[in-house]
């Protein structure tokens, strides 16, 4: 059995210190909450989820796409261990809806979400998911993350 002395644990503590990892740092499977927030990434008024009430990462929102004016937002828990989404309708009168999945997971499809009324729906995927099965049945995929009915 091989010792490794102290002062190896803690070069290979800085090591990983200055190569970015940590426990804070942001999940791997969607580059586009990463990047710089801007006025459009804000949720409307009277829109709350999260794996719990209160447990949303409000600064990790962002607007993943808008089609024919339904928003579609999604962010990190709290604890960076859920991704959440929401989908708000052109018609804030038909509802919004959302939902949270652990991010640990090994599918490259994060959450599958509809609403009440007709044609909304949408896929969040990891980036690089290959959708081409998601596709052939009828979905559109809007960006890097995203797929929504075929209209």
């Amino acid at each position: 059995m091989k010792k490794v002395g102290i002062p190896a644990l803690a070069l290979l503590g800085a090591a990983l210190a200055l190569s970015g990892c940590s426990a804070s740092a942001a999940p791997a499977g969607l580059k586009a909450l990463e990047r710089q927030a801007s006025e459009e990434d804000r949720l409307p008024a009277g829109v709350t989820f999260g794996p719990t009430p209160g447990e949303l990462d409000h600064e990790s929102v962002r607007l993943l796409a808008s089609t024919a004016g339904n928003k579609i937002f999604a962010g990190y828990a709290k604890n960076k261990s859920e991704v959440c989404a929401v989908y708000y309708p052109a018609r804030p009168d038909s509802g919004w809806f959302g939902g949270c999945r652990a991010l640990g997971d090994p599918d490259q499809q994060l959450l599958y979400m509809s609403g009440d009324a007709y044609n909304q729906a949408m896929i969040l995927v990891k980036d690089d998911a290959d959708t081409r099965d998601l596709e052939s049945t009828g979905w559109t995929r809007i960006n890097e993350n995203t797929l929504v009915p075929a209209p």
